[in-house]
């Protein structure tokens, strides 16, 4: 064999590999936009976190990918809002899905609540920010 024929080989196996890379791919954005849809339902659970923080999931999980084009997709990780007691009482961040049983378990207590008590403590939360920047003088 001489170095054309070897040449034309590592191509043919090189195109091969790049079409297969591909359809790997388009597999993976079919699954992940398909577990995507169906994560909706978890969109709208409010948590309280140790005690003090509470929490609300918004989004479904996100599909980021890497300076090498990898795919960073985690399904166990929800974009949420946390209501906290800090200066700035309100934060991005993400609940994982063991908050209500499914993947590995969290650090801290996470105890789901309804939707109304997550309302009103935003409220509560929004009402002392409006306090802190505007005095009483509403």
């Amino acid at each position: 064999m001489d170095l054309k024929e070897l040449d034309k080989q590592i191509s043919d196996i090189d195109k091969q590999t790049c079409l297969l890379s591909q359809q790997r791919r388009d597999l993976e954005k079919q699954k992940i936009e398909e577990f995507q849809k169906q994560a909706v339902e978890h969109v709208g659970r409010c948590f309280k976190v140790n005690g003090d923080e509470y929490a609300i999931v918004i989004d479904v999980p996100r599909n980021e990918y890497d300076r090498t084009g990898r795919s960073m997709f985690n399904q166990y990780q929800f974009p949420a809002i946390y209501l906290n007691d800090e200066l700035v009482p309100f934060c991005d961040g993400t609940v994982f899905s063991g908050a209500w049983g499914v993947g590995k378990t969290m650090v801290g207590e996470y105890v789901e609540i309804s939707p109304d008590e997550f309302k009103a403590e935003f409220e509560k939360r929004v009402n002392q920010l409006r306090k802190t920047c505007f005095g009483n003088n509403d």
